[in-house]
């Protein structure tokens, strides 16, 4: 005997009525409760665009370290045409900003990139960050912020003579001499040449 019509629409519609077993994914979203607001948005204009600079959407950097040593990784964000930003990490994947209390937004300059690096052998570590952008902006030179051990930072470029005013960078590498008396930092630059400093 052949199912009437009626029985088809109920099993049809029973059919469409199940939603597809998710499978469990990988990772989960917590942007908005982790305090990390950090976006690297970017405008152009008529004289500053990807026509006038070429690197205009190279991007910027991420680094992660523990800059006070309570055994949470913080993470430094650069950014192009927005300050850069340091968060701290509080635990439970929380974390908060301290930026401005640090002093390491490099306000109004383009940033390429950033390292972590305890430059100056005090157990702590500190920041480079690598400037590229206009070359006609102010404080386009690389910048060192040494870490003063209390969530504050200064910026030393220049006494560490790691400014490296010519070579605007994109991003650094970095690593300790088996003496543990220097750092190496590796930069690369937009037209290719490797530019390596010992501090």
């Amino acid at each position: 005997m052949r199912p009437g019509p009626w029985v088809c629409a109920v099993i049809f519609l029973y059919g469409c009525s199940q939603e597809p077993a998710r499978k469990p994914t990988l990772f989960t979203d917590v942007t908005k409760e982790s305090g990390v607001t950090f976006r690297n948005d970017l405008s152009y204009t008529e004289t500053f665009n990807p026509y006038t600079y070429r690197n205009f959407y190279n991007g910027a950097g991420v680094a992660i370290g523990d800059i006070n040593n309570d055994g949470l990784l913080d993470v430094y964000f650069a950014g192009n045409q927005a300050d850069n930003k340091l968060y701290l990490n509080t635990g439970d994947l929380k974390f908060k900003d301290i930026t401005d209390q640090a002093g390491v937004a490099c306000p109004g300059v383009w940033s390429t990139g950033v390292t972590f690096a305890d430059v100056n052998g005090d157990g702590l570590q500190d920041i480079y960050v690598c400037k590229s952008g206009d070359p006609n902006a102010p404080r386009r030179y690389n910048e060192l912020f040494i870490n003063n051990g209390d969530l504050t930072f200064t910026e030393q470029s220049e006494k560490y003579d790691s400014t490296s005013p010519v070579f605007p960078c994109r991003q650094h590498s970095s690593i300790t001499i088996k003496t543990e008396t220097s750092i190496v930092i590796y930069s690369q630059t937009p037209s290719g040449p490797l530019v390596i400093m010992t501090l």
